[in-house]
């Protein structure tokens, strides 16, 4: 699916999890951003920071 977007112009690709090394490496691959509503304040922070949600 990656390479589809691609391929049809997309020019940022915005993942939750990257399964490969080398999708940090790719300039199109982008961190998403995930905001959970029910949790803390706090706890959202703690799961932006360590990149999960315990």
């Amino acid at each position: 699916m990656i390479n589809d977007a691609k391929r049809v112009g997309y020019k940022q690709l915005l993942a939750m999890d990257f399964y490969n090394d080398t999708d940090r490496q790719d300039e199109t691959m982008r961190e998403r951003l995930t905001v959970n509503p029910f949790i803390s304040p706090v706890n959202q922070l703690h799961a932006t920071i360590t990149c999960k949600y315990d």
